[in-house]
């Protein structure tokens, strides 16, 4: 399976088909709104949670995080009719309040999370963080679009077969990916939180 079905199984804890997820487009994608997602549970277990990045269950009614058991839910605009393509400066939904961002979208998903976990709170908490990238359109800052080309001509230099141009975009936002997730767990690393964080 790939995207919107391994994310319902990934939520419900089932097979994708058993949450009436067997697509990404054509309300393919959205999830069953019956079915109990991990959010549900932590949230009754007396967590605090909070969910940032690609959602991908649909983004109307009822099918929203923050009507799937997250407190918070901060995802892109028109989520599953073509968010992927519009990975700079996008519109966020906040529990759905849009707001207009700048910047690379998976990073600003990134500080939305940071900020949710270094809340001061006397309950545990659950942060659920989903990249977009690497996906289409293949977009990165430039620092990484640079590093990317300078890796591809130095694995043509050595001989590696199947590196070429044409993948420069998409071994930019791995390492942006890279560099971003970096981030999250230096980030949990300084807040004494990797230790007692799922």
């Amino acid at each position: 399976p790939t995207c919107a079905p391994t994310r319902a199984a990934l939520m419900t804890g089932a097979h994708e088909f058993h949450s009436g997820v067997t697509h990404t487009i054509l309300g393919m994608e959205q999830m069953n709104e019956a079915r109990t997602t991990v959010a549900n549970v932590l949230s009754a277990a007396g967590y605090d949670t909070g969910m940032f990045g690609k959602w991908h269950l649909g983004d109307t009614g009822g099918h929203v995080p923050w009507r799937r058991g997250f407190d918070v839910g901060v995802i892109a605009k028109s989520d599953a009719a073509g968010a992927q393509r519009k990975a700079v400066d996008p519109v966020f939904r906040f529990n759905g309040e849009e707001r207009q961002m700048s910047g690379i979208r998976d990073d600003l998903f990134a500080q939305e999370a940071m900020k949710f976990m270094a809340q001061e709170r006397k309950k545990p908490f659950f942060c659920y963080f989903a990249t977009y990238d690497p996906h289409a359109a293949f977009q990165a800052e430039d620092r990484f679009m640079e590093e990317a080309r300078r890796q591809v001509e130095e694995a043509k230099k050595e001989g590696i077969p199947g590196v070429n141009e044409k993948r420069v975009n998409f071994f930019a936002e791995v390492l942006q990916t890279d560099w971003i997730l970096g981030r999250l767990m230096d980030f949990l690393e300084e807040k004494g939180l990797a230790k007692n964080t799922l």
